[in-house]
């Protein structure tokens, strides 16, 4: 008797099946409509600029140059560079690959760890999530921030499980450098917040053994980002170091000077873009 189609996929190719959800999900949509926020036009400004000046360290699609972390940027570009300008097709992808991506790696991780069929479940009910969903089909760098964090600490779990925190994996400085370049230090504080809270939860290892783990998580973490920063830093010079410092410490401690605000990089000759 022959197995049906779908039963088939879920009994062999699971993995295969959930690609292909997420696949038929997003791909074929995220080209319809224009953009749908104001945040939308301005991230995908930064990929126009780009390809406009061959400038891919320093964008000077408004008054301050090198806004913001350009990685999700590059990634809107590089997919533009076929057809020559950025669509809302192009910026989208970025962010639609990234949740494919993510759920792979989700089902992949659980599946070893839980009876496979609650992983499947779990998996499908996340790719029916709303606002996994809608990060998925927009132009913007929150997807990408989610899978490189998310996946960062699946593999800080595998450090733990597999190592006993002997060594620090590639994998776990590189998805962690990806975020720093997606969003900034927060792709670093928050992965490793998460697992020295997992750690010592275990009650496993002593406060120094943790605080080493962090360290050295931290401190290789650093070294990708670090390399744009330095390059970012000599085109852009004090205008770059006062965007980031706004951008990544000011909204959150509520500074407010002639040289630290909210408002750098987001002003054109007309007005402010917000």
């Amino acid at each position: 008797m022959r197995t049906p189609t779908l039963q088939y996929l879920y009994l062999q190719k699971p993995i295969t099946m959930v690609i292909v959800i997420c696949i038929i999900s997003v791909l074929p949509w995220i080209g319809l409509g224009d953009f749908s926020t104001k945040g939308e036009p301005r991230e995908a400004a930064v990929a126009v600029s780009m390809l406009e000046t061959d400038n891919w360290v320093c964008h000077r699609s408004m008054r301050t140059n090198c806004l913001q972390t350009p990685l999700a940027h590059w990634l809107m570009a590089a997919a533009s560079l076929p057809q020559g300008y950025v669509s809302e097709f192009t910026s989208r992808l970025p962010s639609a690959l990234a949740f494919i991506i993510l759920i792979g790696f989700t089902l992949v991780f659980f599946g070893k760890r839980l009876r496979f069929q609650q992983a499947f479940i779990a998996t499908l009910l996340l790719i029916t999530c709303i606002e996994i969903h809608r990060a998925a089909m927009t132009t913007r760098v929150d997807m990408l921030l989610t899978t490189f964090i998310v996946i960062g600490l699946y593999q800080l779990y595998r450090w733990e499980d597999k190592l006993e925190l002997k060594g620090v994996p590639i994998a776990i400085p590189a998805l962690l450098g990806c975020a720093v370049l997606t969003k900034g230090p927060v792709g670093i504080i928050l992965p490793l917040f998460v697992f020295g809270v997992y750690l010592l939860m275990l009650r496993k290892y002593s406060y120094l053994v943790i605080f080493k783990a962090l360290l050295y998580a931290g401190i290789s973490s650093i070294f990708l980002p670090l390399l744009w920063y330095v390059a970012a830093w000599k085109q852009g010079g004090d205008t770059f170091l006062n965007v980031m410092l706004a951008e990544n410490f000011g909204r959150f401690f509520h500074l407010s000077t002639p040289d630290i605000h909210y408002n750098l990089g987001h002003e054109t000759e007309s007005g402010i873009i917000s």
